[in-house]
């Protein structure tokens, strides 16, 4: 009888270490109870018991949300290091979205009001070139996995039109007819890039850069039928900020909310009678900064 009972404890006994004591928690908010023999830097090896019988397995540590160890003694345990153990030297980033130009046009609205449109008529047609359509694209070589130097491309288009009467001040005509505009802005430049990982698994990245370059401004103007090409350059500098999601190891979708910053000194005016060029003063400076929000896809290679 003893020899009996002194059996059946040690079944007992034996049934409780097997059984799973340890748990897995996925980023689904799953549950696995296990007894966890291994983690490594990318999986995590665990058994399981099902009716004192054992199964083996095993579960990526980008699917992990957390888990928990009874017993930490027995358990193989690799240092935690970020999925990309070999740094992607080379990353490429597109990217679309809108642009807004926060500049006031108060001064422009009160010219078109004295050429005869009305102050409602001239605030919805500045109103249209406040908001435009945004393209990006930048190549970034990596030097260490927190910083990197590359080059960015950005494209603005705005356009708006607006019907009504003009005043030529020639006080005897009165036009009715159509202003439009259609402004392109390219920028290129050098830029330097920084980058941090977030949270434990490695699925968010905060990155952010300062670009430094040139801007190229066109805008295709019509009044009364009377085309006017004016364009310019000027030096410019975009700062951005951006969140990335990886959905892969090499690929991530993002989102960026960045600044632009440039000026316009200087117009080249060209209509049915030639080119000329005019340096604009101080107070009549083109401010063409915006600030920029896209989401695009980056690729790391």
């Amino acid at each position: 009888m003893k020899t009996n009972l002194l059996f059946i404890f040690m079944f007992l006994c034996f049934s409780f270490a097997g059984n799973a004591k340890d748990k897995i928690i996925t980023i689904g908010k799953d549950t696995i109870d296990c007894k966890i023999k291994k983690i490594t830097k990318e999986t995590i090896f665990f058994d399981q018991f099902t009716k004192n019988i054992k199964m083996s397995g095993k579960i990526p540590i980008a699917e992990v949300s957390d888990y928990i160890i009874e017993s930490k003694s027995n358990v193989d345990k690799q240092p935690s290091k970020p999925f990309q153990e070999k740094l992607q030297r080379l990353r490429i980033g597109l990217g679309g979205g809108l642009g807004y130009r926060y500049v006031s046009s108060k001064t422009a609205e009160d010219q078109l009001v004295n050429n005869g449109f009305t102050e409602a008529e001239s605030h919805s047609y500045y109103n249209g070139l406040k908001f435009g359509r945004l393209a990006s694209a930048d190549v970034t070589y990596l030097f260490s996995s927190t910083w990197g130097l590359g080059l960015k491309y950005k494209f603005f288009n705005n356009s708006s039109s607006q019907k009504g009467f003009i005043d030529p001040h020639d006080q005897l005509n009165l036009y009715y007819g159509k202003v439009s505009e259609n402004m392109f802005v390219n920028f290129i430049g050098v830029s330097y890039y920084a980058q941090k990982w977030l949270g434990v698994q490695n699925k968010f990245k905060l990155n952010s850069s300062v670009s430094m370059g040139m801007a190229s401004y066109r805008d295709e103007s019509s009044i009364l039928y009377t085309n006017v090409l004016i364009t310019g350059s000027s030096l410019a500098t975009d700062c951005s900020i951006g969140l990335e999601y990886f959905l892969r190891k090499n690929f991530s979708l993002g989102v960026d909310l960045s600044g632009f910053f440039s000026t316009i000194k200087e117009y080249k005016i060209t209509d049915k009678t030639g080119t000329t060029t005019t340096k604009l003063n101080a107070d009549e400076y083109d401010n063409i900064s915006r600030l920029d929000l896209s989401i695009g896809a980056k690729i790391y290679f």
